[in-house]
């Protein structure tokens, strides 16, 4: 039989070892503990980037830990998801991007990833795309852009920025049988100073981004893709949609996050619990008022179907269109 000082080093290992199941239990249970690097696969300055912004301090109240906001930009966001698909499933690398944006990527062509490829982990701001104008330009509403399109075949032009707004640019192509340039900007931001610069006729964005040039006077609402009824600006609550010209489109865009298809499931409802928690932040509600809508919730079940719903719908859109 073995005395206590023969035992006494088998006895140590096990402690050890327990200790070491232990710790590694407790990192578990302690995340995050480290910084959460939200990626925005556009360019600083667009909408999505602004409204990253105005999630990440309620995010990492929330949290309890840094968040770093990394744009990577290229290919109409298609880089900085591709970044996220492909990189560690740990919950520290998390995309935001706006739900239309992304599976209009997909709609649109193949890509070396789809709806499957990754977990949604919650919506957080959802906002109608809408139509506007420089006020240097003679359109009223969507009709007069229509009418003089029609009077001048090829000669009006349409910004846009990402794969959204150009497939729906090309669709009101497709519907109204018109033709007018369409004009591709790299991201909201190059987008935004041609419409300050009367650049192009029209621009495309997903509201409310402008609205302060709108408010000032330098740019026109001219139409919207669903109802603008959760908009805190009056005036552009009445906007018509593009339904109310005869196109036959209604869509909206919510902002989320999304990570790896590997990413542990309790780590993902863990960045639920903690995204739900940051959409009603005070900072963030405030960010809304000011940006025009307010934030909204969107579990990770739900948004992980309407990515999935919105890939069905713009196919649609894309094969009845877009020749």
């Amino acid at each position: 039989m073995l005395n206590f000082r023969q035992r006494l080093p088998k006895l140590l290992g096990a402690l050890a070892l327990a200790a070491a199941t232990m710790a590694g239990g407790a990192a578990k249970a302690e995340f995050p503990d480290s910084t959460i690097h939200l990626v925005v696969p556009w360019k600083a300055g667009g909408g999505t980037d602004t409204i990253a912004r105005g999630f990440q301090k309620g995010l990492e109240e929330a949290a309890g830990v840094t968040v770093i906001i990394d744009n990577v930009d290229g290919a109409k966001s298609v880089t900085g998801t591709l970044k996220v698909a492909k990189g560690k499933a740990d919950g520290y690398t998390v995309l935001f991007n706006g739900s239309l944006d992304m599976t209009s990527n997909l709609a649109m062509k193949q890509l070396p990833y789809d709806v499957s490829s990754f977990k949604a982990v919650g919506g957080v701001y959802t906002t109608p795309t809408w139509f506007i104008t420089n006020t240097k330009r003679p359109y009223m509403d969507f009709q007069d852009f229509l009418d003089a399109a029609k009077a001048n075949p090829g000669k009006l032009s349409m910004g846009t920025a990402g794969s959204t707004h150009t497939l729906l640019a090309h669709a009101i192509k497709g519907a109204t049988g018109l033709d007018f340039k369409i004009v591709p900007f790299s991201g909201g931001g190059d987008l935004k100073k041609a419409m300050i610069g009367n650049d192009v006729d029209v621009g495309q964005f997903h509201s409310p981004v402008m609205i302060n040039e709108i408010k000032a006077g330098m740019i026109r609402p001219l139409a919207a893709t669903a109802p603008m009824d959760g908009l805190n600006y009056a005036p552009g609550k009445k906007l018509k949609t593009l339904k109310d010209y005869g196109i036959d489109i209604k869509v909206a865009a919510t902002r989320g996050l999304i990570v790896s298809k590997d990413t542990p499931d309790e780590i993902v409802a863990k960045l639920e619990a903690i995204a739900k928690k940051a959409s009603s932040a005070e900072s963030f509600v405030k960010f809304g008022e000011t940006f025009g809508f307010a934030p909204v919730w969107v579990p990770a079940k739900e948004f992980g179907e309407q990515l999935a719903d919105e890939v069905k719908v713009l196919k649609g859109i894309k094969d009845q269109y877009v020749k």
